[in-house]
């Protein structure tokens, strides 16, 4: 419902409009010292006409979570490993795909070369959920090609050869240095997983052959690898790895008859790399978010809706009853209108903090999703940055609800998206419009015209 009336009357002049629309607050407020009836009398554009300025934040705002088939996750700035088990979306996890490249052409390893080691390496770029969880690591070869020049999309998987090249349980130090230099110095933390040295003789076996005469016919021979993680059924973590990062490559050790030396192949821009997401079902899930989000039941009037990244949970949100707001007399021209979107009071920042910003785009009648008018006025004005001290974020959508209101938007409804939703973990639990106390909702400030 709306509690409020006659807001617009769509056949107000678009000068009259316009000028509203862009005339600063402050001098309507500077003006209150005249008495009401001469309000704005100055500024009109048509003789008789008055301005009003008034406030209302009780528009119906619908809020609808649903899940996300998948999100594009070709070339990251950053890819997600791990697992974790959420009291509210249930088990999520994270695996990447990635090719590793030569850095010279023709290799060769000496008279009798042995491998040593082999490490593949991943640099770290965040960590979210439990530091000390330990996670059951598989590294597989893949069987099937992956290009740069393809997308690849977050559901998507490629065939891979057996038995897996790593597979063991190990924790994401996050914090901890790394021994890794002859001289005894420490590298920064990054994740090291010690693959078959079967592997590395296999790789070492192809000295001074086609195999490894340059980077085309050596990604037919290693086409990449899968890393993978098993899924947790408590706790758990999700890791951010730079895969661009000088840490993250693949190093072969090995001896010859004459010398110990390494070889290094690189993960780099010109690597194909993916992330790949798994949401199990959402087995494990809140029962009031399976029920409203999983099961797609419309007729729960839940007091919260939901956000999780990685290709999961988006909101769709409407304003059922904002027509009506234009079908009265009285001619009333918006001036601002600012969608307030709080964190539910319940949700512990501490264990589950939040994400820094979202974003909410347009989407049409054929489901397509385009940046809103107010996008293009910059960050700083159309908002979607958290405020700490709040808890809260505020979108400025003026245009956009303007346009709505006179019935030339384009689009049908907004989708609330959290900001790097296929780079960034963090989830997010909000006030709905039902919501007892806090609730989101629409603050619409706008300019009252009374003809006389």
């Amino acid at each position: 419902m709306i509690y409020m009336t006659n807001f617009l009357n769509v056949n107000v002049s678009t000068k009259l409009f316009s000028w509203l629309f862009i005339f600063p607050l402050t001098v309507l407020l500077l003006q209150s010292c005249e008495k009401p009836e001469d309000l704005g009398y100055d500024i009109v554009a048509v003789p008789g006409e008055v301005l009003n300025v008034a406030f209302v934040d009780t528009v119906t705002v619908k809020f609808e979570s649903f899940l996300v088939d998948s999100v594009a996750s070709k070339s990251l700035s950053s890819h997600l490993l791990g697992s974790m088990n959420d009291e509210i979306f249930g088990t999520s996890s994270a695996s990447i795909y990635t090719q590793v490249r030569m850095i010279s052409s023709n290799l060769d390893f000496g008279t009798n070369p042995v491998c040593d080691s082999i490490v593949l390496s991943f640099d770290y770029s965040s960590l979210y959920g439990d530091s000390n969880a330990v996670h059951h690591i598989k590294v597989y070869e893949l069987d099937q090609d992956i290009y740069l020049d393809s997308t690849y999309y977050s559901n998507q998987n490629k065939t891979i050869k057996y038995p897996a090249l790593f597979d063991q349980e190990i924790p994401f130090r996050f914090k901890d240095s790394v021994p890794l230099f002859d001289d005894g110095s420490m590298s920064p933390p990054h994740l090291r997983l010690k693959l078959s040295q079967s592997f590395g003789n296999l790789i070492i076996s192809k000295s001074g052959q086609t195999e490894l005469s340059d980077n085309t016919e050596f990604l037919k021979f290693l086409k990449g690898f899968y890393v993978t993680v098993d899924p947790k059924g408590q706790g758990g973590s999700l890791a951010g790895l730079s895969l661009l990062s000088n840490f993250s490559n693949l190093c072969l050790y090995y001896h010859n008859d004459t010398d110990t030396s390494e070889e290094y192949f690189l993960i780099n821009s010109n690597c194909a790399r993916f992330s790949n997401f798994n949401h199990h079902n959402y087995l494990g899930s809140d029962l009031t978010f399976y029920n409203q989000v999983v099961k797609g039941n419309s007729s729960l009037q839940s007091t919260q809706f939901y956000q999780q990244p990685m290709a999961s949970v988006r909101t769709r949100i409407t304003f059922p009853y904002l027509d009506e707001l234009a079908k009265h007399g009285t001619q009333r021209a918006l001036h601002q209108a600012i969608l307030v979107l709080n964190v539910a009071d319940y949700v512990d920042t501490v264990l589950y903090p939040l994400p820094l910003s979202l974003s909410i785009v347009g989407e049409d009648s054929l489901g397509n999703l385009l940046n809103l008018i107010d996008y293009y006025e910059g960050a700083t004005y159309f908002g979607g940055n958290l405020n700490r001290s709040n808890r809260e974020y505020t979108f400025t959508l003026t245009r956009t609800i303007q346009d709505m209101l006179l019935g030339i938007s384009e689009y049908k409804s907004l989708v609330l998206i959290i900001s790097g939703e296929a780079i960034h973990p963090k989830r997010l639990v909000l006030n709905s419009f039902n919501s007892p106390s806090r609730k989101s909702r629409l603050k619409l400030i706008y300019t009252d015209v009374n003809t006389n």
